[in-house]
């Protein structure tokens, strides 16, 4: 390639879309249209549908800001094109850099757990999510994830939850 990829974003996810170009390796300009681009689309709402449309109109890939969970299956069959997931978790650049230490440390056919708490109003799947992209992103592929505890402070309506991932062992990973 000789020169910048161009992206295009809509209006309404422009400012988060320079932040998440940033943390990627290569030059970027600002696409006029979709057709030829790399279309950024925010990960809210039925986000699998806008992929599709943006590829139907000529983008040569998607890059989904911060997805929600999501019915994907459309996309499935949509082949040749890249389709590109940016999470909270997996492109921070901390956690990219401890991820091998995590990893080193998980004794041999342990499990992790992940807690997070959660304010009033906050999606539960989406919180969910992110917790698996960073326990992906500290020690790789999960076998196993289960929900133990979701808790549900009545007081504040924070939630708590607690997931349990079985993990690949370092030593193990192809």
């Amino acid at each position: 390639m000789t020169g910048p990829v161009e992206v295009y974003a809509a209006d309404g996810i422009r400012s988060v879309a320079d932040v998440v170009l940033a943390s990627l390796p290569l030059s970027y300009s600002p696409g006029r249209s979709i057709s030829g681009s790399v279309a950024v689309i925010a990960g809210s709402g039925d986000w699998p549908s806008a992929v599709a449309d943006a590829l139907d109109e000529g983008a040569v890939g998607a890059i989904i800001v911060w997805p929600q969970p999501a019915d994907t299956e459309g996309l499935r069959a949509r082949s040749g094109k890249p389709i590109a997931l940016d999470s909270r978790w997996s492109a921070n650049p901390v956690v990219q850099s401890a991820a091998g230490a995590f990893a080193d440390a998980l004794p041999h056919g342990e499990r992790i757990e992940c807690r997070v708490l959660l304010g009033v109003g906050a999606s539960l799947e989406s919180a969910l999510l992110d917790q698996l992209s960073l326990i992906r992103a500290l020690f790789g592929e999960a076998t196993e994830v289960r929900v133990l505890t979701i808790t549900l402070d009545q007081s504040t309506g924070d939630y708590s939850v607690t997931q349990n991932a079985a993990m690949i062992h370092p030593s193990e990973r192809p």
